[in-house]
């Protein structure tokens, strides 16, 4: 038997205890059987998918883009396409990273 460390989020991990407890197994007979199927199915046996509410990143830059069109608006800065679309660039990029976790 090997041993594994992980690090996970203090919250999540009393939750995924509470839940452990709630269905009669141990943290590790848990992973285990998760770990298992992985290994057998070779695929993980859950749907991973985007957020379903805004991140703090993505409510970021959305901040930003307005703040851009705000100021190109009063005569400042560069034209909104160009801002939009490396911001936008940016916003699909941390989605991706997020969705590929």
């Amino acid at each position: 038997m090997a041993n594994m460390t992980i690090s996970v989020n203090e919250n999540v991990k009393r939750n995924f205890a509470q839940f452990c407890d709630d269905v009669g197994l141990t943290a590790s007979a848990d992973l285990n059987v998760c770990m298992v199927t992985i290994a057998r199915e070779r695929r993980i046996p859950f749907a991973i998918q985007a957020p379903t509410h805004p991140t703090r990143e993505i409510v970021e830059l959305e901040s930003d883009i307005a703040r851009s069109r705000r100021e190109f608006d009063e005569g400042k800065g560069i034209p909104n396409d160009t801002v939009f679309d490396e911001l936008h660039n940016e916003l699909m990029s941390r989605v991706q990273a997020r969705v590929a976790r």
